[in-house]
């Protein structure tokens, strides 16, 4: 009877400690990834941003017509870290990531591949901080706003004449749940342009250079859900992806459609597009 007893309680306490390790595992829930996006030609170290029970996971990633791709995803050993991949030949545009075990898959979250190069705006931190200094524009700055009263600067020269498109994204694809501020300052501080809401509550300046000389362009931001507080917020979901260029920016094409066959003459409208590439062609083909 005692070894019937033992042997009962020894069944029962292996299936309790099975039934506690696999309620221990659950679903990984991924809120976002920093940086947020990458160049063709580029392997960025990036950080997975949610709660995972176990790690590592497993990574799931294609683009946002569900064709195969060759952008990739590798899950490092330590965990939140992951290491993506885009060929020289990457598509440009939105790629969806999935990170899942045993337990099941998270929510997609957008990793976005571009042909600008990217950097990363790694002065995180004081309005008194020296801005990020750039040699050149044509670059996507990859950001985060950490801290609250957090400014982000960056400083970059241009000639006069220049016409700078600054576009911020951040609530657009990312889903960055903050209301950023765009600002172009002269060194000293004084306030040239300044947008916030251009773009649904994301902010787009087009700034015309009125002499020589060095600009900086300020990011800060307010929580998407406005609050009692005052000051500017962060926190380590306040990512964004800032486009900084004095080259052609598209903001769109006329007309927006086109048939299931033959061509079609568009016209591209934005900023800093030559006269003879305003005009380009476009064919579809039905299958």
């Amino acid at each position: 009877m005692q070894l019937q007893r033992t042997t009962t309680w020894a069944a029962f306490l292996a299936t309790a400690i099975a039934c506690s390790a696999t309620a221990e595992e659950k679903a990984p829930s991924l809120g976002g990834l920093f940086p947020a996006g990458c160049s063709r030609s580029e392997t960025v170290t990036v950080t997975a941003l949610g709660n995972f029970s176990t790690w590592p996971p497993r990574a799931w990633i294609l683009d946002e017509s569900e064709n195969t791709t060759r952008v990739t995803c590798r899950v490092l050993e330590e965990k939140g870290k992951l290491e993506i991949s885009a060929p020289e030949d990457a598509e440009p545009g939105i790629y969806w990531l999935r990170l899942y075990n045993a337990a099941g898959a998270s929510s997609p979250r957008p990793f976005l591949v571009s042909t600008l190069p990217g950097i990363l705006e790694k002065n995180a931190g004081s309005q008194a901080g020296d801005p990020l200094r750039l040699k050149n524009t044509g670059v996507m700055v990859h950001g985060r706003l950490e801290k609250k009263g957090e400014v982000d600067k960056i400083a970059i020269s241009l000639e006069t004449g220049a016409v700078l498109v600054a576009d911020l994204l951040a609530s657009r694809v990312l889903a960055s749940p903050m209301d950023a501020s765009l600002q172009v300052t002269s060194p000293a501080g004084f306030i040239l342009a300044e947008n916030d809401d251009d773009q649904g509550v994301d902010p787009r300046i087009v700034f015309r250079a009125p002499a020589p000389g060095l600009y900086i362009v300020r990011i800060f931001s307010f929580p998407a859900k406005p609050n009692s507080t005052i000051q500017f917020a962060g926190e380590n979901s306040y990512v964004y992806r800032l486009a900084l260029t004095t080259g052609p920016f598209i903001e769109y094409a006329y007309p927006l459609a086109a048939g299931l066959s033959g061509s079609r003459q568009l016209t591209l409208n934005g900023w800093n597009i030559p006269a003879d590439r305003k005009l380009a062609r476009t064919s579809a083909v039905k299958e």
